[in-house]
């Protein structure tokens, strides 16, 4: 095997390692979050948001700075050094782009577009 061969797995594991050291923590903030609240009749996008940071930055260990929200026309953008690297639309209505083509296809041309 090569030398750079074995970094990799090196590499691998230790995020296997985090991961699985992060995930039940992650898992029991997330409950936190989706508690009921007295004045909420179910959780908004903005739950929905928070939980993914959480997962983003606790979990697989991205930089709060690296988390953009509400950028035109996504709710939230992962960068790494000013790339785009991945573009989220939340939604708490499950079945809103459900059998929708159009409303994907507008989705995505959205996305695509950027600001």
């Amino acid at each position: 095997m090569e030398l750079q061969s074995l970094g990799n797995l090196v590499s691998h594991r230790r995020c296997v390692a985090h991961v699985r050291c992060a995930w039940a923590g992650f898992l029991g903030k997330r409950e936190e979050r989706l508690q009921p609240h007295p004045l909420i009749v179910e959780a908004s996008e903005k739950v929905a948001e928070n939980i993914l940071e959480e997962l983003f930055t606790t979990v697989l260990d991205w930089s709060l700075a690296d988390i953009a929200h509400q950028v035109d026309p996504a709710d939230v953008v992962l960068t790494d050094h000013g790339i785009r690297r991945l573009i989220l639309e939340v939604s708490t209505r499950l079945t809103q782009l459900d059998f929708h083509p159009e409303a994907m296809e507008a989705a995505l041309r959205a996305a695509i577009a950027g600001p």
